[in-house]
């Protein structure tokens, strides 16, 4: 009896543990396989990417890769981990002909033209999603991506934030005459100061006035860049970490969807990635969905606005370029008190004017 009740146990355990370990080893096949299909998608990324450069291959080639490595990689993390990634999706196609755009209608954000007068700016001032449906339309994000800086880096930390700060202080009256090339460089000089409000005479928005001031604004933008690495000001974008636990990246991603939401107002945040290299971009919308949020953000590396998958359990977002980094969004202490300036700019003037 003792011999056969051993021999079911063994039948039973075998019967068990066999099963397992075939699945483990068909998720460790398939994961092998599809690390094979990155190696090779990576090697061809980057040929592609320095084919472009030299015009002997085109960019739509090279953005199609790309959308296949991330897709590898996606089903390689969901098997190895369980969640899917934070991954970019296209959800705006610009207007070409009027060059207007706005954001999918299932999120809360329509988009707003530009303030042609003093009244429709403390309009905005005063109402909910107002700026945020402002930096949905393309007409008032700036004219031209993220370039320039040192080591020809890019300045993106200032190229978000004077498109941030235009969208809250400047009204256009394109009827009058347009600016000299010294009023030009004084408009902008005082959008960078953050602390008043700004007419800007003969566009009609800050996608036109941007785009023919290009020139002036990018020097500013350098010049902005280098004060603030001088000043130690690179030290903001050391803050966060590329890496992250679940737990903290579910509290960030709550924290934004509140301050988003809630107040109704775009929020300025940098993407911390490995080592001392950090990003910015502006989120304008955060929707809540069964398994984490979508987020819809401005990107100064390209024209249009992103959507942003977050599951629940997701320790960080990927960024792709010429390589995959991670990162992780976060709002520090300056930029809240950006929003405040800002906001406090709109609010005072709009106070003297008689506006409530």
């Amino acid at each position: 009896m003792l011999m056969i009740s051993r021999f079911f146990q063994v039948v039973l355990v075998s019967a068990l543990i066999f099963p397992t370990l075939g699945y483990s080893w068909t998720i460790v096949d398939e994961s092998r396989k599809l690390q094979r299909e990155l190696e090779s998608l990576s090697a061809n990324l980057d040929s592609y990417f320095q084919n472009a450069l030299a015009g002997q291959a085109s960019y739509r080639d090279y953005s199609i890769l790309q959308d296949q490595y991330l897709e590898t990689l996606n089903k390689q993390m969901t098997l190895n981990n369980g969640y899917t990634l934070g991954l970019p999706e296209k959800v705006l196609e610009e207007r070409k002909r009027t060059g207007t755009g706005h954001l999918k209608t299932y999120t809360t954000l329509s988009f707003k033209p530009a303030p042609l007068n003093t009244k429709e700016l403390c309009e905005n001032g005063q109402r909910k999603f107002a700026i945020n449906q402002l930096l949905a339309n393309k007409d008032n994000r700036m004219g031209f991506v993220n370039e320039g800086g040192l080591f020809g880096k890019g300045t993106c930390w200032w190229h978000s934030s004077l498109t941030r700060a235009a969208a809250y202080l400047a009204y256009y009256d394109p009827t009058a005459r347009k600016p000299t090339q010294s009023e030009a460089r004084d408009i902008i000089e005082k959008l960078s100061q953050m602390n008043e409000v700004v007419r800007i005479p003969g566009y009609q928005n800050w996608n036109h006035f941007s785009g023919a001031h290009q020139l002036l604004i990018q020097d500013k933008l350098n010049s902005w860049q280098k004060s603030e690495a001088l000043n130690f000001g690179w030290v903001r974008g050391t803050q966060g970490s590329a890496g992250n636990n679940a737990r903290d990246m579910r509290q960030q991603m709550d924290a934004l969807y509140n301050e988003v939401r809630l107040h109704g107002r775009p929020v300025y945040q940098m993407l911390q990635m490995t080592g001392y290299f950090a990003h910015a971009w502006i989120v304008l919308d955060v929707e809540k969905t069964t398994q984490g949020y979508h987020l819809y953000v401005t990107d100064s590396n390209h024209e249009g606005i992103d959507k942003w998958s977050y599951t629940y359990g997701a320790p960080h977002f990927y960024y792709i370029s010429t390589s995959v980094e991670t990162f992780i969004p976060y709002t520090n202490s300056k930029e809240k008190g950006q929003q405040a300036m800002l906001q406090n700019a709109v609010r005072n003037f709009c106070k003297r004017q008689g506006f409530k």
